[in-house]
């Protein structure tokens, strides 16, 4: 029942992982595609959906299809849609009909495990991204780690980055059968697959020891996130994703990537996206028109500015000198997330006009590898 409710309405968690994808994908395909034979870069949308909600909101499968007919010239973005619902392929494919004209794309219905090795073969080569948006438990651990980041990782192989919604809605359900009896029917089945999606059973304790189901969703997740990293080489974010601010997140959306370049960009996305989402989570009726709206951003730009600036301070106390990029998480502090390049390179600035700084960021192209000095 949740899984057809979703695709009634895009809910503001749907708003904020859809703000991502259509500020990560064209930078994607443009910076890997720029080594690629050809320019080809290959999408996997898997859980692909109906490309549409019952609203006439736009799905995973439109954004993919514009960016398509938006990359710069000497890029090629070829897509691949797996769909298992009968229903939701046939919507799929009328939808794709109507939008992927002159799109170079295949739509497959079934589960995304029976077509992971056609995908990847059509990949071989060519820079890949796997989207995985399921609405429970997804692909196992071991397809994630030895198929797709079993592709080769040597210095300018085709890069290979994945992008999953991790769910605490299926983390509560599931982890809830724990408690039941051992023979209990189904649950020996529906564990096992949990063990599957998280490389092993690690995290059934940490659901027991959790003392809420979403300290728990947090904790594995993180965990799931750890585990990926170690077995793929990859650098990871983890960003909970909620429909409200008081509410417990639905997902977390986990991204993979070996190039800190696509970690760097993915991070911009983010913060692009939040500002999406807190647009989405106003009430209907509310009173706030779009000039107060852009006056509320600008203000929380403000002390985002004010907190990276003392952060970098604080870091250079440590440390004489050092580039964005290796001390990117203490730069951004509890910024993290939500504010992205144009916040630090404003907190640089004032710092420079207070004469703290030797060295001077104005017309850095690539602020995360500008040095930055003490005076």
């Amino acid at each position: 029942m949740a899984d057809t409710a979703f695709f009634r309405r895009k809910k503001a968690a749907a708003v904020l992982k859809h703000g991502v994808l259509t500020r990560y994908a064209r930078p994607f395909v443009t910076k890997v595609g720029s080594t690629s034979a050809g320019g080809r870069v290959i999408v996997l949308d898997g859980y692909a959906g109906e490309g549409r909600y019952e609203d006439s909101a736009e799905g995973s499968p439109i954004f993919f299809t514009r960016t398509a007919r938006e990359v710069p010239l000497g890029r090629s973005l070829e897509l691949i849609f797996v769909e298992k619902d009968k229903q939701r392929f046939e919507k799929l494919q009328q939808v794709l009909a109507e939008e992927a004209e002159g799109v170079s794309y295949a739509v497959w219905q079934g589960e995304v495990t029976d077509h992971l090795d056609s995908a990847l073969a059509m990949a071989e080569g060519v820079p890949f991204l796997a989207f995985l948006d399921p609405c429970g438990v997804g692909v196992p651990f071991a397809d994630l780690a030895g198929k797709i980041f079993g592709r080769p990782n040597y210095q300018y192989a085709p890069g290979t980055e994945v992008l999953l919604n991790f769910s605490a809605l299926a983390v509560a359900r599931i982890g809830g059968r724990l408690k039941e009896g051992e023979g209990t029917k189904g649950r020996a089945a529906t564990l096992a697959r949990m063990d599957d999606a998280c490389g092993g059973d690690w995290w059934r304790q940490v659901y027991l020891d959790s003392q809420t189901s979403e300290e728990a969703a947090e904790l594995i997740a993180d965990g799931f996130a750890r585990r990926l990293r170690e077995a793929s080489g990859a650098g990871s974010w983890v960003i909970g994703v909620r429909n409200a601010p008081h509410h417990q997140p639905k997902y977390a959306l986990v991204f993979l990537s070996r190039h800190p370049d696509g970690l760097y960009l993915f991070g911009e996305a983010v913060s692009g996206a939040q500002s999406d989402w807190r647009r989405a989570i106003l009430p209907p009726d509310t009173l706030i028109d779009d000039e107060a709206f852009e006056a509320s951003e600008k203000e929380l730009e403000q002390q985002w500015i004010q907190a990276i600036a003392s952060n970098i301070k604080q870091t250079l106390e440590l440390d004489a000198q050092f580039t964005i990029a290796s001390r990117y998480a203490q730069v951004m502090g509890d910024t993290l997330g939500l504010a992205r390049e144009k916040h630090v390179r404003a907190a640089l600035k004032i710092l420079q006009e207070s004469k703290l700084l030797a060295s001077n960021c104005i017309g850095e192209k690539k602020l995360h590898a500008h040095r930055v000095v003490r005076a």
